[in-house]
């Protein structure tokens, strides 16, 4: 279920008769630094036998040819020639060749693309995303603990030695998995969580570190825990090297955190010369109550569950009933009435906004006929943005064409089975407190 910018942005383009969108392919190659298109078709629209007929419109690629401009490239039109079907624009990335498809269009295909976007935000909650989070994990001190943020490094992370990458193809929950390759020494990546704990009041108290790990050979992976800035450590048991995940019914540490401690850091390591994967960490020492609502979960949690068996993170999971949902200024909470066991994924289910798009390849969350209230709630705000940079008299019109959209948007929400059904929370004892 979902539909790409460039069909959506069709459709918006076709919804307004008088500024209907025009496809066209080129028949000949254009000048060899990207500054014209040719194309004979042109010759047949309204005007096409005029030189001005187009100027001050707008050029977007919508093909991809070897070696010419990108889909979604635009510019508007300088000039056109109508004796041999030429339109000239600032310059394209490449040379726009034979076979081009391409659009025209009275405004400016990306200010279409911003109204469309703007309005996958703006048409929340009658248009939605479900959402299923599963980042959090019960009691869980490490951040990014799947290793699903990172660019060039991980983030909440120290990369002390050889290469860590994020890992798509070998996983064992949600959509990455940690890489480390050894070199000539063991690679390292380290998290310290000392200043995110009082260590007053967990000194004598265990820490339990566990996790998933894959290698292909013995003795090649392990996680290690150090409370004294890695001289001295508390190491797991090594990978057997089967070429199979191990979990944390055997990668685990359980130590006692000691009075003395200046640091409580945990590794992954990985021998030299060695490769293996990390995924769903976990490390615990006391009950956490109160976790932040993940960010996409807009509206909701409709519901929380969480791992029933630890050696599976797929699933099953158990619904929690003893939880209500707290907001503070901008943090928005979920807070657990008692315990969960340790180390278990939660899942949150809530709704969040539509995608996004920045490319017309990329789609976002809706299909037919939800599409046409989409559309006609990007008609609306374009139009008022046209309206604010509009010199008095044309303000005017465009403030006339944002109404007329608004009241289509409105008409199209009161439309059975055009917006969709908003799920019902399920309701349980001291569920919404402190809100």
């Amino acid at each position: 279920m979902s539909t790409s910018l460039l069909a959506l942005r069709e459709l918006m383009m076709d919804s307004v008769q008088a500024d209907r969108y025009i496809g066209l392919t080129t028949t000949s190659a254009g000048a060899a630094d990207g500054t014209t298109l040719v194309a004979t078709g042109l010759g047949s629209l309204p005007g096409g036998g005029d030189n001005d007929f187009c100027e001050g419109f707008y050029v977007i690629i919508t093909e991809l040819v070897t070696d010419g401009p990108a889909v979604g490239e635009s510019q508007r039109i300088t000039d056109y020639v109508a004796s041999t079907y030429t339109i000239t624009t600032p310059a394209f990335t490449a040379q726009v060749k034979t076979g081009t498809n391409f659009e025209l269009h009275r405004y400016d295909p990306q200010d279409v693309n911003n109204a469309i976007n703007r309005a996958c935000e703006l048409i929340f909650p009658h248009l939605y995303t479900a959402k299923r989070d599963e980042t959090l994990m019960t009691d869980q001190l490490l951040s990014n603990a799947d290793g699903e943020t990172y660019s060039s490094t991980f983030t909440s992370w120290t990369h002390t030695v050889a290469t860590w990458t994020q890992e798509s193809t070998r996983k064992i929950h949600d959509t990455y998995s940690f890489k480390g390759v050894g070199g000539g020494a063991a690679a390292q990546l380290t998290q310290n969580l000392f200043s995110g704990t009082n260590i007053h009041e967990i000194a004598g108290k265990t820490l339990n570190f566990k996790g998933w790990i894959w290698a292909s050979a013995a003795s090649t992976a392990r996680l290690r825990v150090s409370f004294d800035g890695g001289s001295t450590f508390t190491n797991g048991t090594y990978h057997e090297g089967s070429s199979e995940w191990e979990g944390p019914s055997t990668q685990y540490i359980s130590v006692t955190v000691p009075t003395t401690a200046t640091s409580m850091t945990v590794y992954l390591e990985v021998a030299a010369g060695g490769t293996a994967y990390f995924d769903a960490l976990s490390v615990y020492i006391d009950p956490i109550y109160r976790y932040t609502i993940p960010s996409a979960i807009i509206r909701g949690p409709f519901r929380v569950s969480f791992q029933s068996d630890l050696t599976k993170p797929d699933g099953p999971y158990l619904e929690v009933t003893d939880w209500h949902y707290e907001e503070y200024g901008s943090g928005r909470y979920i807070v657990l009435d008692e315990a969960l066991p340790s180390g278990r994924i939660l899942r949150v289910e809530g709704q969040g906004i539509l995608t996004t798009m920045s490319t017309d390849s990329a789609t976002t969350e809706v299909d037919a006929p939800k599409t046409h209230l989409l559309v006609a709630r990007a008609l609306q705000y374009f139009y008022e943005q046209m309206a604010a940079d509009a010199a008095l008299a044309d303000g005017e019109m465009y403030e006339r064409d944002a109404l007329k959209w608004a009241g289509r948007v409105q008409e199209l929400i009161r439309t059975p089975g055009m917006r969709m059904l908003s799920r019902a929370f399920q309701v349980h004892p001291r569920r919404y407190m402190g809100a």
